[in-house]
């Protein structure tokens, strides 16, 4: 083979592993991140929002539904008693054992596309609302009122629309 074609060949491969090297840097890692939620309502009707602290990594100051993310093997509603214990100090007792609304919401952060899976079941606390360090405060909110907020969180509203006209 003559020589300028050998040439011609090797920067043919140089571009096409420089090509590969380029489209696998821009790839975005994809997380799968299983949460849950808890649709708290007083006896005057209004749901129960936290609003996470300037701390917190994602969602810093948003208004949210008390919960968080599942850790490995846990079932579902053992793992909302366990953030609502986390985060409120209160015991949580689910209204019935089913879910009352499932969502997805997708994001990019931190050069990572995330995927929160929420469930979201209904029901009460028991006990006096002790938040910790992940959020600032906590409010009851009327849904539709809550539904108007621009600072409440994405995964939230999609699981009370699916909740709306539902039994909570």
């Amino acid at each position: 083979m003559p020589e300028n074609e050998k040439n011609e060949m090797n920067e043919q491969k140089n571009e096409t592993k420089n090509e590969m090297k380029s489209e696998a840097k821009s790839e975005i890692k994809k997380v799968m991140l299983p949460t849950v939620s808890a649709i708290i309502k007083n006896d005057a009707g209004e749901i129960l929002f936290i609003r996470r602290s300037e701390s917190s990594k994602y969602g810093k100051g948003l208004l949210q539904l008390p919960g968080g993310r599942l850790e490995f093997g846990e079932q579902p509603i053992d793992a909302l008693k366990r953030e609502i214990k986390e985060e409120l100090d209160c015991d949580f007792m689910p209204a019935t054992g089913r879910v009352i609304a499932a969502s997805i919401h997708t994001f990019e952060f931190g050069g990572m596309q995330i995927e929160l899976v929420g469930i979201a079941y209904a029901g009460k606390i028991n006990g006096e609302i002790h938040l910790n360090q992940e959020a600032s405060e906590y409010k009851w909110i009327k849904m539709k009122d809550a539904l108007k907020l621009q600072d409440l969180e994405e995964l939230s509203r999609q699981l009370l629309i699916q909740a709306k006209g539902r039994k909570i």
